[in-house]
């Protein structure tokens, strides 16, 4: 519903400073999920959403860092929906920590895109990486700069049906030191080719992060031992993650081209 409705206000990465048609449209097909769907989401696309009293989720309207929507400015501009969106988000990470609550922060384009190039208005990258505290944006170009990650931001896959629609199932820790902290990952895929030939979707296991990367947690430290052995030659952490980042989908174009062609 929520994909029609953009095909039917949203022209070609372009949307306007709210309120406008297209988040009034998506606040009303929304409601029956009862999400905290407030005028913050109406003027910027954005929202909060507890889901206990100590874990809430930050969703982002990343249309307003996006170079390609010419209606909206870098958010060096005053007032710009940029602009405002970061105030918002700056305010509601003082309060989740005076309320020592863990936050997701979830939004739709990444800031960096699979060409290592930046994917958000030049402002806009800069004070999101110092937002959440990772400093500026900076290449991992060998094993020796993977020691300096400070926590991975995670690039879910698509349910567009361009390649296998895939999506995930995160599970957190609820022991009162560590409570909503993320502890692994399932990620279901359906696979189109069979689905059409049987006229149903059916949604499978792909894989785990346990069973694909041998992943105990998805702290910094883990994630340093799976991108170390990206780096090893003929890696088949390295093959298993080009096959899974297309959900099991033998595709060939640009993108797979380019990650055949990474230095690893």
């Amino acid at each position: 519903l929520s994909t029609k409705i953009c095909l039917n206000y949203l022209d070609d990465d372009q949307l306007s400073p709210g309120p406008n048609d297209l988040l009034t449209a998506v606040q009303n097909a929304w409601a029956p999920l009862k999400l905290n769907l407030t005028n913050d989401f109406l003027v910027g696309g954005y929202f909060l959403h507890d889901i206990n009293s100590k874990l809430s989720i930050l969703s982002l309207n990343s249309m307003y860092f996006y170079p390609k929507n010419v209606q909206s400015p870098d958010c060096s501009v005053p007032n710009s929906p940029g602009e405002i969106q970061f105030k918002w988000v700056e305010n509601e990470l003082e309060n989740a920590k005076h309320d020592n609550r863990k936050v997701y922060i979830i939004q739709h384009v990444p800031p960096i895109n699979v060409t290592d190039n930046t994917a958000f208005l030049v402002s806009n990258s800069s004070s999101g990486y110092k937002l959440i505290g990772l400093g500026d944006p900076k290449t991992l170009q060998s094993p020796d700069d993977y020691k300096n990650i400070v926590m991975p931001l995670y690039n879910a896959p698509s349910i567009v049906p361009a390649i296998n629609p895939a999506f995930r199932e995160y599970s957190y820790s609820t022991s009162d030191e560590t409570f909503g902290k993320l502890q692994s990952w399932v990620q279901y895929y359906c696979d189109l080719q069979k689905a059409n030939q049987e006229g149903k979707i059916t949604w499978e296991i792909e894989y785990t992060t346990e069973s694909a990367y041998n992943m105990k947690g998805l702290d910094a430290n883990d994630w340093l031992e799976v991108l170390t052995n990206f780096s090893l030659p003929d890696s088949n952490t390295w093959k298993l993650y080009k096959y899974f980042i297309f959900a099991s989908t033998n595709v060939s174009g640009s993108y797979y081209e380019f990650l055949n062609k990474l230095n690893h």
